[in-house]
Formats: C-alpha cells, structure tokens, sequence
C-alpha cells in the first residue's frame, strides 16, 4: 500500500473551517499579491456553500489516516461557446504535508472527476509571479495557452490547460488510416470550440514520412468536401508564394478519411513556427499584400461562405448570422438587466436591421475570392522573426474582398483600451479610435497595392461599415466585458459607441486607395 496515497471526501467547507480559509487566502495571496478583504471572502464563501450543496465531489478534502492535508476546488465552466471546460478552481496542500506528492494526487483526482462528466480539457490560471505554482502545474502536464491570460485587481494570470484523449482515439487506428506506424506520438490537443464544434489534433511522427499533424473534427461544417476544398486551397495559397502546409492524403488516395464520427485528415508539419506574441504592426504591410494578393487571383469560388460571411450562417449548426446573434443577444441583455435603456437599444437594434436589410443586394454583387478567414497570432508562421505563411483553413470559404480585407485590417480596440477609453468617455473613445482608423486605411492601402478596389467597393464602404462595424464579434465581446466588470456605470458609452458606428457619414470610397 502506497503510504502516500490519500483518500477523498467531499468537504463541507463549513465543517473545516481553517482548511479552506487557509486554502483561500493563501492562494488569493499568491494569485493575486494582495490579502483578501474579510467582505470578499464571505462571498466567496457562500458561493462554496451553494456549490457543495449541488456538486458536493467538486469540493474535496484529501485526507491521509484521517488527517486532511489538502483540498481542491473544482468547477464545470463553459470557456468556449457552450462547450463544457474543467476549471481548478484551487488545489492547496498545507504547508507541513507538502514535497509528498499529494498535490498531484489531487490533480489526478479532478482529471478522475472532468472525465466522469465527459469533460476532455482543464484549465487553470497562476499568477505571474506564483513561481512554485507555475511549475507544479507544468510537472503536472499542463502547458500555457497565452490567449487565456487575464487581468484581475491590477495582478496578470497566466492560463494553463491540459488535454485528455477522448472519443476512443488511439495511435494505432489513426496511423492504419495512413498506411503507417507512428514512431513517436508528440502531442494532442483538444481545441473544441462548443458542443457541436469539437476539433481534435494528434501530433505524430511516422515512419519514412517524418513529422505530421492528423485533425480529426465533427461539426456541421467540417465535412470531407470542405476538406477537400481546404486541401485545394493551401495549394493555391502555396502557388501565390504564401506558405501553408501541405494536405497529406490517406491509404485510399483521398484527403480525408472517417474515425468515430469524425473527419480525419493529415497536414504536413508546419516547415516554420508560431509566434503567439507577435505584434501586427512589425509586420502588417506585408500581411496584407499578401491578402491583396489572394483576392487578385482567379481561383474558383467554392459553395461555402467563410465564417466571416454577414449575409450566410457559416455552418448549418449555427442559430443564426453571427452578426445578427451578436445585436440581438445585447439587445436581451441590456433589456434585461438595465430595463431603463431597453428602448434605446431596441430602437438602435431596429435601425440596424433596417440598414442591414437594405444593404444586402449591394454586399451580394460585390466581388468575391476564396480566403483562409483567420489571421489571428495564432495562425502565423515565422521563419527568424519573418512572416514565412499561415495554417489552419478550417473556416475558410467565399466571401466578399470588402469584407474581408475590413475584418482583417480592423485593428479594433483592445480589452484593456476600450476599457480606458471608457473612464475618459465618448470623446476618449473616438480619439482612441482614430488611431485605429489610421491603421484600417494604411492596411486597405495595403491591399490595394495588388487588387484593385471597384468603384462599386468604393462606392459601397460607407454603408457596409455602418452595418458591419457596430456588432462585429470583437466589439460586442467588448461591450460585454464592460458590462461584467461595471454592470451598468458604461451602459450609456456602450449605446454611444454602438450609435457612432451605425450613423457615421464621414467614411467613404476615399478609405479604399
């Protein structure tokens, strides 16, 4: 018998007191490099309660010969869409019981508990600065995902998460699709993004092929004819001198093959590698030359728009137009939270639907091309700091080059700027946002170095910003952050901006040189 090897038991955190406020302030100490006020932990305290009481092996005390020696904390958040996400809310060990392995038996007992609820993912955040954390929790198989980092109380939380293989996938089943037997399996990831957008990747390395990268999917728009067409694409972008990687194919001769209710398919390891904290700005002219580039070519449009698309639902899975979920779904929540602007939003809503409606013959006859549609940090490819190309073409499609070009050359306002300009007010936020403007013309300037702005673009950009800008899905996740940190204080600044977005008259054709 391990003598190291604790038993679990649900805690009740009233019935011990002193561990779970020791558990609290500790961590909160370390997180956070601040004491926690008295107030604040009554909150938290009876936030405790009321989890206890409806999931009582979520709060656990790890005991050993009937001696606690630590607790976790765990909870079910949903991180991405509706997709369910494991959190460690808090794993603590008390100072004489520690250097005995009990904090990663902790650990294995919330991966136990996620994978009972048929959670494939955890998640867990660490402050900056929380050495010791840090570490343990890489011991513990986590690595960092730096997109999840937040600010909280002026302290930066770094995110770290860890995948678990799910769904019955295994090496062998994976390699017999093509035709070979991984030699070293490196790596998985579970990028599920909601319920019906689940999105598994397997590094692996085979024999005679070397390094490659298999993607299994199941979602309404990952089916083996967009597969196909994202394989035809990556050449495409490849004939144009932008890198992607290649698309592998099976056994069979095909792209794409069937594992479980997934579409599996193979990509060549990337030749170049990612860098998440890349800033646009060193690198933008090219970027979007590179963009111009694409929407000049004569490739074949495919039956499918891009995610970006305003007019078309992306995939038949979703409720509606991102864009029209995006007003309506703010529309509700002010409406219900803060019923006293519940008419000015709807009649601004209104206005926008209108706009929107009338727009819609003009958007459909404008010229068209085939993008990758994500050129998000994460999507980048650098070869000694320079841009080298671009992965991942699973949102991919037909879209409009103004739409597009805008949604790549908007640099909106970040969290932490929007928020600022908040504090200083709506004339804050418009000098803010010149900035932004500045770089949209440079960047559709850009563009325009190698495709050739139609009269009809010029002719339609005041009205398509007028009903693209205002909901874009980075400028409503903003208003929404500012709603969950002040409630109701910017509520006003929040109607103002979306009013200014919808009602200029001073952007025009001159912004597409």
């Amino acid at each position: 018998m391990e003598t190291n090897k604790p038993d679990f038991a649900p805690l009740d955190v009233d019935a011990q007191p002193h561990l779970y406020s020791s558990a609290f302030r500790e961590t909160y100490k370390l997180t956070l490099g601040a004491e926690v006020s008295d107030e604040f932990y009554a909150k938290e305290l009876d936030a405790r309660r009321r989890q206890f009481a409806g999931a009582p092996d979520s709060i656990v005390a790890a005991t050993l010969g009937g001696v606690s020696v630590g607790l976790i904390v765990l909870e079910k958040r949903e991180l991405y869409g509706d997709l369910d996400t494991g959190c460690v809310e808090t794993v603590y060990i008390l100072p004489e019981h520690r250097g005995k392995g009990f904090g990663r038996r902790l650990m294995e007992y919330a991966a136990e508990y996620f994978k009972t609820l048929g959670i494939g993912e955890i998640f867990l955040r660490a402050g900056e600065t929380d050495a010791p954390a840090i570490a343990f929790f890489e011991r513990c198989g986590f690595t960092r995902d730096p997109f999840g980092d937040k600010e909280r109380f002026g302290a930066k939380l770094l995110m770290f998460k860890k995948c678990m293989l799910a769904d019955g996938f295994d090496t062998a089943a994976l390699a017999a699709l093509f035709s070979a037997e991984p030699s070293v399996s490196i790596a998985f990831h579970d990028g599920s993004q909601r319920k019906n957008d689940l999105r598994l990747t397997f590094f692996a390395e085979f024999h005679g092929r070397g390094k490659c990268v298999i993607k299994a999917a199941k979602s309404g728009f990952s089916t083996r004819e967009r597969v196909n067409g994202w394989a035809d694409l990556t050449e495409r972008y490849n004939a144009l001198g932008i890198y992607a990687p290649r698309y592998l194919r099976t056994a069979a001769g095909d792209y794409t093959a069937e594992l479980n209710g997934y579409v599996v398919w193979a990509e060549e390891f990337s030749k170049f590698a990612q860098d998440k904290n890349c800033k646009r700005e060193n690198f933008a002219e090219e970027l979007f030359r590179g963009l111009g580039l694409v929407a000049a070519s004569s490739a074949p449009l495919v039956p499918w728009v891009s995610a970006y698309d305003i007019y078309d639902r992306f995939s038949p899975d979703d409720e509606d137009v991102e864009i029209l979920a995006n007003a309506a779904g703010l529309e509700r929540r002010i409406s219900a939270d803060y019923p006293q602007y519940a008419e000015r939003i709807a009649a601004l809503v209104r206005e926008f639907r209108r706009r929107y409606a009338a727009f819609e013959p003009t958007y459909r006859a404008l010229p068209k091309a085939v993008f990758q549609a994500d050129l998000n940090n994460s999507n980048l490819l650098f070869d000694g700091g320079k841009l080298a190309g671009l992965m991942d073409f699973n949102i991919s499609g037909t879209d409009c080059v103004l739409n597009y070009a805008f949604c790549e050359c908007y640099y909106y306002l970040e969290d932490d700027d929007f928020a600022k300009s908040a504090l200083l007010g709506f004339d804050g936020f418009k000098a803010a946002h010149a900035l932004v403007e500045q770089r949209l013309r440079r960047n559709l300037g850009c563009v325009g170095e190698v495709y050739k702005w139609t009269d009809a673009e010029r002719a339609a950009f005041g009205d398509y910003y007028n009903v693209s800008a205002p909901f874009r899905p980075t400028n409503s996740g903003e208003y929404h952050e500012l709603m969950d940190e002040h409630g109701e204080k910017y509520v006003p600044f929040v109607l103002d901006v979306i009013e200014y977005h919808l009602t200029r008259a001073d952007v025009g054709g001159e912004w597409l040189p």
